[in-house]
């Protein structure tokens, strides 16, 4: 009796502290994420930016600002090295978007004629249906959306600006945060709530940066097996196609499939049959790769089973749209920890 009564419990705060998160994350988080995030950047920076003003004699907020500038110096030689890579790629996938045409209907005249000779199917109807159907198809790209995007560039403008505040926002608390950091820690170790909060918002931290940290890694293994193998395979745009790959495996439910399935089935309709199984043995690479990798960075070292994150980003992006990649995972964490601190006796710790 006294089991079940403290299971019930457990499952009240359980349902209780989920309802609580949801409402964080849908409308206080949004308004306080640039802050949080400066926070928690200046509170896992905070051993060097201490190590460098007592050997150095250099103010926390000028180390503090250094490495935000090379932070960003390196985003930007990464963005440079990927334009770079892909830039070539883009610009003749454009050029080449009549060539691309004229194989296209190359593939369904000799499919047509397949179709005829080997199962009776009048192939001509069929090739001047599709071929009417593709060309109605380019039409209405060209007279509908190309003017729209062009039209809406505006609009695509105005949703880019709150992304660049919430950059310059960020850069800012994160300066200023890294200025008051020490009289605010020493307030909140005079209130013993703050100190047990800032003790969980540690776990917190780690466990974060593990993930994210174990998603970039895997997502650069991905990008790179992909590269160089598409590279070695000799098939076309092989740098624009590997990113892309490593991205798509990075999001929840798309994986590099979406990506080299099709290109596979490409090589295939042009007769290159040796790219196209090069292209699925690089897909199975991948798949082996993440499912090798996964456990060891993430499931192992997090104490949360690989399933509940992916079942977290999954929710995540339903209850918060794109963002929900980034949400999910973090509502997980919080979960965790908060109702091990409400519940869950330290020495009987499991993973979720």
């Amino acid at each position: 009796m006294e089991a079940l009564r403290e299971y019930k419990k457990e499952m009240i705060t359980g349902a209780v502290i989920a309802i609580l998160l949801y409402f964080f994350l849908k409308y206080v988080f949004p308004l306080i994420s640039p802050f949080l995030l400066a926070f928690l950047t200046i509170y896992s920076l905070y051993p060097i930016l201490y190590k460098v003003q007592q050997r150095f004699k250099i103010s926390k907020t000028i180390t503090a600002v250094v490495i935000l500038l090379l932070a960003v110096s390196l985003i930007f030689m990464l963005l440079g090295l990927i334009i770079y890579l892909t830039g070539g790629n883009i610009t003749s996938l454009f050029l080449g978007m009549q060539e691309w045409k004229d194989d296209a209907l190359h593939t369904l005249h000799c499919g047509t004629v397949f179709l005829e000779e080997r199962m009776g199917i009048d192939g001509r109807n069929v090739e001047n249906f599709l071929t009417q159907q593709l060309n109605h198809g380019i039409e209405s790209f060209n007279e509908s959306i190309v003017p729209d995007m062009m039209k809406n560039s505006v609009a695509y403008v105005k949703k880019v600006l709150p992304a660049l505040a919430f950059v310059g926002i960020y850069l800012i608390a994160t300066i200023l945060f890294a200025k008051d950091f020490d009289g605010m820690m020493e307030k909140v170790h005079k209130i013993g709530a703050l100190d047990a909060f800032m003790t969980g918002m540690e776990g917190i931290l780690h466990t974060i940066g593990t993930y994210m940290k174990a998603q970039l890694t895997i997502l650069l293994i991905v990008s790179v097996i992909c590269c160089v193998g598409l590279k070695l395979s000799g098939i076309s745009y092989p740098f624009l196609l590997g990113i892309l790959a490593g991205i798509m495996d990075a999001l929840p439910f798309i994986g590099t499939g979406i990506v080299l399935v099709p290109t596979a089935f490409f090589q295939l309709m042009e007769g290159d049959i040796l790219q196209a199984v090069l292209c699925i043995v690089i897909y199975v690479l991948c798949i082996v790769a993440r499912e090798f990798a996964e456990p060891k960075l993430i499931g192992k070292k997090l104490g949360i089973y690989p399933v509940i994150l992916l079942f977290s980003i999954f929710a995540g992006v339903k209850l918060f749209g794109v963002f929900g990649i980034i949400k999910g995972p973090f509502a997980v964490v919080l979960f965790k920890q908060i109702f091990q601190a409400f519940i869950v006796d330290k020495s009987k710790k499991t993973a979720i």
